[in-house]
């Protein structure tokens, strides 16, 4: 009765966050609208034609049409799923560029949507870029990133741990509970970038998660020639659609913008975190668990004496020697003789 009555409570306050929680949802159309006017301010981003050098270990990649750079998954027990380096160059003419930016993009192939490989998600540990001028090797310069943004990041994994040159395993930027959908993250550049006669571009993206699979999946870079400080404006997907005007879009359309805006609204995400934890079992009464444990305890067969065990074999070895007198007879007689040192002296 005890247990029942907690059940009730709990199964009471469950209801009462999912009326929240439904009561909440009706508001998001009107809090979506008021996140879409705050992105009038865009920074123009020119995507990169990249050359894909290495991969994570087990992953193959293909640069894709529109310069992203897409890993490819094998089904069942083919998948292919690792953790490591990607390493892209770039080769380009831009002189004075300002900004980074790195699109970690959803696509159908991917486990859950990706963005990346495990269910969705991934750990970028490190970001690390190079410039060195086209005409001449010698003049290197490793490229400080610097006032890092993204628009979502999962809680203790922030993006500026993926460009703080402290590739712990543990730490970087990663998306869990936002999966699904495209992430983004701009970076400005301490010193414009672009040296005369072209710049050759290297970018590396460390992946070595405790755990493996948390790769990215899919991922594009851009970057901006534009004076900071940069905005961090949307992806090219949903910059697309954020163009159409509400009236005219069409429902993919539509969609991709309110399960995007639902990854990125705390309130939501902490109320359907509520409702989760409402519906966790009980836990097990000490009491309980302590009474449940001595009856398994009691219940188990009592262990047989050694001592006990041996007389028994004793007897029944002894018993099957009655049987046969004149065989035990003859066995004592050869024993006596083996150990007789008058009878093996003679033979």
């Amino acid at each position: 009765p005890k247990i029942a009555e907690q059940e009730k409570v709990k199964d009471a306050e469950t209801a009462k966050l999912k009326a929240e929680l439904a009561k909440y949802e009706e508001t998001l159309p009107a809090k979506q609208l008021a996140w879409e006017k705050k992105q009038a301010v865009q920074t123009e981003w020119l995507p990169l034609v990249p050359t894909l050098k290495q991969s994570p270990k087990g992953i193959d990649a293909v640069v894709q049409a529109d310069r992203s750079i897409l890993a490819k998954v094998t089904d069942d027990k083919g998948r292919k799923l690792g953790k490591g380096t990607y390493e892209i160059e770039v080769t380009t003419q831009l002189r004075g560029i300002t900004g980074i930016r790195l699109e970690a993009l959803a696509d159908a192939s991917l486990p859950g949507n990706g963005p990346g490989l495990a269910g969705g998600n991934f750990v970028l540990n490190e970001f690390e870029v190079e410039a060195v001028a086209a005409n001449d090797a010698k003049q290197v310069k490793l490229v400080t990133l610097q006032k890092p943004q993204a628009d979502f990041t999962q809680e203790n994994f922030s993006i500026a741990q993926a460009i703080d040159r402290n590739p712990v395993p543990q730490q970087g930027w990663a998306v869990g509970r936002g999966t699904g959908v495209s992430h983004w993250a701009v970076f400005e550049v301490k010193e414009p970038i672009g040296f005369e006669g072209g710049t050759k571009l290297t970018f590396k993206l460390q992946h070595n998660f405790k755990q493996e699979n948390h790769v990215l999946g899919r991922f594009r870079i851009s970057v901006a020639v534009a004076k900071p400080p940069l905005a961090l404006g949307l992806s090219d997907d949903l910059l697309a659609a954020y163009r159409v005007p509400a009236a005219s879009r069409t429902d993919a359309q539509k969609d991709q913008l309110a399960k995007y805006y639902r990854t990125i609204d705390a309130d939501l995400r902490a109320k359907e975190t509520a409702v989760a934890e409402s519906r966790r079992p009980l836990p097990i009464d000490p009491h309980l668990k302590e009474l449940r444990e001595n009856l398994e305890l009691v219940s188990r067969p009592v262990p047989l004496d050694g001592r006990l065990v041996q007389l028994r074999e004793d007897v029944k070895m002894s018993t099957e020697q009655m049987k046969n007198r004149r065989l035990t007879a003859a066995q004592d007689v050869a024993w006596a003789l083996i150990n007789s040192p008058a009878f093996l002296f003679n033979h």
